[in-house]
This record gives structure tokens, sequence and C-alpha cells, in this order.
């Protein structure tokens, strides 16, 4: 819903209206202001010991990504899966910091990207098992240091309360509106036609599927899953 919001607020610009023009240069400017978050997110993750090295890396980082035919196209044709790229390296910028310095604030960031991040393309949903990872392989390493791992535990659920706190409209949907939140997911894991049939007067309907059906449906899309 995000890109809607946005598209929204930019159609009252001076110059701008809902129109699918305003759409592609909202998507322009999106796309470009990934960029610099890029090269943000390459500083940050490489650590200011190897400055140098990060600096030029990040540089890098964004002049292939400027010239990508996949962020170029992304970038032109008014869909919010532009918004991917922004929000998951801005989520890397503020959960690196949050794993390395155990700061409460880059926590709460990281709670905020993320519940916004929700709102942009569903990939995203993703993103609290990377959450769980993170925290997992922190545990793993310093399960030594009980006085700081008890902090980022605490810390941790914090992020996960910030997260979820923003999401809330979202999950409310979710919960009124299961199968057009999962409609995209269901789609790609199971394919279209487990969830939705054509009735005979050709009008495409829903239809309940089994877990049997999910389950046959699942193996049979798996080779194209692992091509």
């Amino acid at each position: 819903a995000l890109q809607f919001y946005t598209l929204a607020l930019f159609s009252r610009l001076p110059g701008q209206s809902l129109s699918f023009d305003s759409l592609k240069l909202l998507n322009v400017l999106q796309g470009g202001l990934t960029l610099p978050v890029l090269y943000w997110m390459t500083v940050v993750v490489l650590g200011p010991e190897r400055r140098r090295l990060a600096v030029i890396a990040g540089l890098c980082v964004a002049a292939l990504v400027a010239v990508s035919y996949w962020h170029i196209t992304l970038s032109r044709l008014g869909e919010r899966i532009v918004l991917t790229p922004l929000f998951v390296s801005l989520f890397i910028i503020t959960f690196t910091r949050a794993l390395r310095g155990n700061r409460l604030w880059d926590y709460i960031l990281t709670g905020v990207v993320l519940g916004v991040g929700l709102y942009t393309y569903q990939v995203i949903r993703l993103l609290p098992v990377v959450v769980i990872a993170g925290a997992g392989i922190a545990v793993i390493f310093h399960w030594q240091h009980k006085r700081g791992l008890r902090r980022m535990l605490i810390n941790t659920v914090i992020l996960a309360f910030v997260a979820f706190m923003i999401f809330v409209p979202l999950f409310a949907y979710s919960l009124e509106y299961p199968q057009d939140f999962w409609r995209r997911t269901s789609g790609r894991l199971f394919g279209d036609d487990i969830t939705q049939t054509t009735d005979a007067e050709g009008r495409l309907v829903s239809r309940e599927a089994t877990l049997g059906d999910r389950l046959t449906a699942f193996g049979e899309n798996m080779p194209q899953l692992t091509t």
C-alpha cells in the first residue's frame, strides 16, 4: 500500500496528478534514491576499519546498479517492486549497526524500517526470518558475554514489537482477507489455479484448496523453483 499512499502525496505536487506519468516519475525518483542508499549500505557493512575499501566498493555498487538492466527496467515500470532494494538496503544498514553496536536506537530504527517495508512488496515478508537468523548468529558468537547478550535479546524483542505495531493495520487485513493477503505467495508456490477457477459463465472465481491440493501443486512446481 505504501506505493499508492506515496503516489497520492506525490500527485499533489505542482504539475503532478494521479496519472501513469506521475507514477513512472515517482518510480524513477525512488530508483535514483536507491543508489546513494546502496553506497551507504556497502560502507556500513564493510565497517569503518576498512574505510578506503568501503568507499571504493560503495561507489562500484552504486555505479553497477545505476546501469543494471533490472534496476533501470523496474524504475520505469511504475510498479511497487522498485521499493524492494531501497528498503532491503535500509534494513541491512540499520540491522548491521544494531548487531555491531547493540544500541537500542538502532534496533528501534530497524523495527521502523521493517514495519514500513512490509507495506512495500511481498518479498519483504522474508526479512523477519533474517532478523531471527541474525540474532541467532549473534547468540552463537557472543554467548559468553551474558550481559551484552541479554541486552541484545531485549533489544531484538523491542525491534519485533516496533515492527509489529506498524504492521498491525496490514495484519488485521490479513486476518480479514487471508486469500487476498497471501494470493501472490500462494500463486508462486502452488500456482494460481489452486485458488481460483473459471465458472460456467467464464468468470474467474475463488476456490477453497485442501492441504492435499496444495502439497500436490507444490510438488509439481518444484522443478520450476529449482531451475
